[in-house]
């Protein structure tokens, strides 16, 4: 009796009928077989209601499931089940040579079954072009390592080897090095690649698309959507040159007379010569290609971004979480950026130079030219304090004035999408047609269908402003050359002001002026005095391990123990409130593991000379969190 076609009668005749009631059988027969080919005691479920997210030891619950809500959609290659995806025809495994599964494995560590559902994923979700692609990978999953190889695949001992490169921080140099000295090591038929672009290709699936796109070299245009078969840019004019530098391997030759020449004196090229390092010192920027940040011009390499921002807002992207075996739709938006203000600037749009620089005030912001100093400064600070704060009537404290006004409410978004929503601007460095308002131009983030209803779109990264401030005040205080705030310039600027007089520069004649000393100027000695204090400071031996995930892991006598060392150390008095001080220790630490992370771990040292209190395991145990990509899985089972 010929085989029914699978769509029919799977999904279209009745399930009470006769040949439903054949067909299933023969499913379950596939389904117990590869339980058994692969030493699995469940078995998943195919309906509708489980979606082969759920398992069953007993194979009457799976029929049970089948007859009363039938199959889930579109399921006719079952791959849950042992087939394979030949062509977009489905096709049984039939086991390796020596009759075992090649994805048998004896360990419990739940890592076969990850690969598993990476790939089930994959097969849900990859376009049709992949599955070619997508065959291969399932092909790798199923091939032993090399004949007769129970414990890894193909696909398995690859991903291994590259989470262990990542874990450990190795070169692609290494790594090349590692998988030549384990291809030659294992038996000469195996099938571990020699190169990490061979192991990129076995996993490609696995891992983000990465996708090249071509910028105008002046930042008018990406070539992608419209522009994508363009030679030329249609702002500027200027030529793609695809042909030379589309090529890796071109573009590496054209730069060897940068990159690789040995320059030891000696004439072995045409650019060891003396006409050529004569060109490179009479134009010093023909062979440069001294790339620059595309400042206001960001939103044109924005734009893929804010694509995949908007497809993550609605309709959302079908996500498959292996903790819960179940798909659900990911959506995300972005809450804010944070920045320094120069890219603030930059991101929304908003002149952070000139006269009118502050984003809050707008128009009404107060600034003034020093002559002297050359700079613009701001002041009208004080219209934010209460209308009636002592500050307010100072005079010779601030710019000379008494300040009655008060500050305007920050703008909602609505109204500041009004502000620019008929500035349009030409992007790209040729383009010379600039917005002479406060606006520059509408950004980017504006085509974000939520973003005129954030209360807050842009903040200001505080470690800038801290580093700022702070190195403001030491150079005042130190009267460091080129960092202090003072000077014989700033002193004009105050008597041109009429403001601080006990200041103002004392003209003598035929000598330089004289600058009054002011209450923050350090003597020699008293700067010594300062910079020894700074460098003896001490801190309690007692410390918290870096081995807890979270600080709300330290265990509570460990916090108990840090207080009482801080509080003797420092002699606190008893009211001090140790809730506080113990939220500053919690701040301190995580800073000293980001510390540890980027100037030791990232580079591939080891912190116990300098910090001898750190052991090895707690150190092993460290960098291999870090380096987890799922850590919330490892919060899980901590």
């Amino acid at each position: 009796m010929p085989k029914m076609d699978r769509n029919k009668w799977m999904y279209e005749i009745p399930r009470h009928s006769h040949e439903y009631l054949t067909e299933f059988s023969e499913f379950m027969k596939v389904a117990d077989e590869d339980r058994v080919k692969k030493h699995k005691k469940k078995v998943s479920c195919p309906c509708k209601k489980c979606q082969n997210f759920k398992t069953y030891e007993d194979l009457r619950t799976i029929s049970q499931h089948l007859i009363v809500n039938g199959f889930v959609d579109e399921y006719i290659c079952w791959s849950w089940h042992g087939e394979l995806l030949v062509d977009n025809h489905s096709v049984r495994y039939e086991g390796n040579v020596d009759g075992t599964n090649a994805n048998t494995d004896s360990r419990d560590d739940g890592y076969h079954d990850n690969l598993e559902d990476m790939l089930h994923d994959l097969e849900h979700n990859i376009d049709k072009n992949d599955f070619d692609k997508l065959q291969q990978s399932f092909t790798d999953s199923e091939k032993p390592l090399y004949a007769g190889c129970t414990k890894f695949t193909k696909l398995s001992a690859v991903l291994r080897l590259v989470n262990l490169k990542a874990n450990n921080n190795w070169s692609d140099k290494s790594f090349k090095s590692l998988l030549e000295l384990l291809h030659d090591m294992l038996p000469e038929d195996n099938e571990l690649p020699v190169s990490y672009y061979q192991a990129k290709k076995v996993m490609c699936l696995m891992g983000l698309e990465v996708q090249r796109i071509h910028a105008c070299p002046n930042d008018c245009i990406l070539y992608r959507n419209v522009y994508k078969d363009l030679h030329e840019c249609p702002v500027c004019g200027v030529s793609r040159l695809k042909r030379l530098f589309g090529s890796a391997k071109d573009a590496k030759l054209l730069r060897w007379n940068v990159e690789e020449r040995k320059k030891d004196g000696k004439l072995r090229h045409v650019a060891d010569s003396s006409q050529w390092r004569n060109i490179d010192n009479v134009y010093t920027e023909f062979g440069q290609e001294g790339p620059k940040p595309p400042g206001n011009d960001i939103d044109v390499y924005l734009a893929p971004l804010i694509d995949d921002l908007k497809t993550l807002w609605n309709p959302g992207v079908a996500v498959y979480d292996a903790y819960k075996k179940e798909t659900f739709n990911l959506r995300s938006m972005i809450f804010c950026t944070i920045s320094d203000f120069p890219a603030y600037g930059n991101l929304s749009g908003y002149s952070t130079k000139g006269s009118k620089a502050c984003p809050l005030f707008e128009d009404n912001t107060s600034s003034r030219w020093l002559k002297k100093s050359r700079k613009m400064v701001f002041t009208g600070h004080r219209k934010s304090l209460e209308r009636h704060h002592p500050y307010r009537i100072k005079k010779d404290l601030f710019d000379g004035t008494i300040e009655n006004g008060r500050a305007r409410s920050p703008l909602d978004g609505e109204t500041t999408f009004s502000r620019v929503e008929n500035v349009n601007v030409v992007f790209g460095k040729t383009n010379k047609s600039r917005e002479k308002g406060i606006w520059k131009k509408r950004s980017i983030f504006w085509r974000l269908p939520y973003w005129k209803y954030l209360q807050v779109r842009h903040c200001i990264d505080v470690m800038h402003i801290e580093k700022n401030v702070c190195d403001s005040l030491i150079g005042l205080l130190l009267n460091i050359q080129g960092k202090t705030k003072d000077g014989v310039n700033v002193r004009y600027d105050m008597a041109e002001m009429n403001i601080r007089k006990e200041l103002h520069p004392v003209e003598i004649e035929g000598k330089r002026p004289y600058l009054p000393v002011a209450c923050y100027t350090l003597s020699k000695a008293k700067k010594t005095k300062f910079c020894q204090s700074l460098y003896g400071v001490k801190v309690p031996k007692r410390s918290i391990s870096i081995k807890y995930i979270t600080w709300k892991k330290v265990p509570t006598d460990d916090k108990d123990q840090l207080w009482r060392a801080i509080k003797n150390y420092w002699r606190i008095k008893e009211d001090t409130n140790k809730k506080e001080v113990i939220k500053l220790c919690n701040t301190s630490w995580k800073r000293f593991k980001g510390k540890l992370r980027k100037n030791y771990m990232l580079k591939g040292r080891e912190p116990f000379e300098k910090y001898n209190f750190i052991e090895e395991d707690t150190w092993a145990d460290f960098v291999l969190r870090e380096n987890m990509v799922d850590k919330q899985q490892l919060r899980e089972k901590s």
